[in-house]
């Protein structure tokens, strides 16, 4: 069985302009929003990564503001 002190949760490249080309967005969104609430609850670390931000954005809203520590 897993302990939390051996898991991470990764949201890679969540970003607003690519976002806005993902299909079903508000499902997507949703269900990325209640990871990431649910890791900040069970203290699970979460990795986010952005692929050139300058252009791409940044993460979405949904997810970073579930993120305690998100700079």
């Amino acid at each position: 069985m897993l302990k939390l002190d051996d898991v991470a949760i990764v949201i890679c490249d969540v970003q607003e302009n690519h976002f806005c080309t993902q299909f079903n967005q508000a499902n997507t969104a949703n269900a990325l929003s209640q990871l990431a609430r649910c890791a900040n609850l069970l203290n699970v670390p979460v990795v986010i990564t952005e692929k050139d931000p300058e252009q791409n954005g940044n993460t979405i809203n949904e997810v970073c503001n579930h993120i305690d520590d998100f700079s």
